[in-house]
């Protein structure tokens, strides 16, 4: 199902739900629970993979947004071109002190 069909089934329930039961109520709520789910981990899949797309020229609030997305340190500096016996010498700590480690390795 994409973007377009989510969002055109979530029009359908809300019309529905007008005038629906209590029961059908607490089914539609649930589908649209499904619903959103499904759109939202649509849209934060391509925003995780825009993000690695960027390799180098990755910024740090992109490092902050991938790991918030639970995206390991690995994988971003892999993205990032970083080779792996430096890997560990990177500091996430804050912007200032990820540029810094990140110069002095490259």
């Amino acid at each position: 199902m994409d973007k377009i069909q989510i969002l055109h089934r979530l029009s359908e329930l809300e019309d529905q739900y007008q005038t629906a039961s209590k029961e059908d109520k607490c089914a539609i709520d649930k589908e649209r629970r499904e619903l959103g789910t499904l759109l939202t981990d649509k849209d934060r899949v391509t925003k995780v993979k825009n993000a690695l797309r960027k390799g180098p020229e990755m910024a740090y609030s992109d490092v902050e947004f991938l790991l918030n997305n639970e995206i390991g340190r690995t994988e971003i500096l892999d993205a990032i071109g970083l080779n792996i016996n430096k890997r560990s010498k990177v500091d996430f700590s804050s912007a200032k002190e990820f540029y810094r480690s990140l110069n002095r390795l490259m």
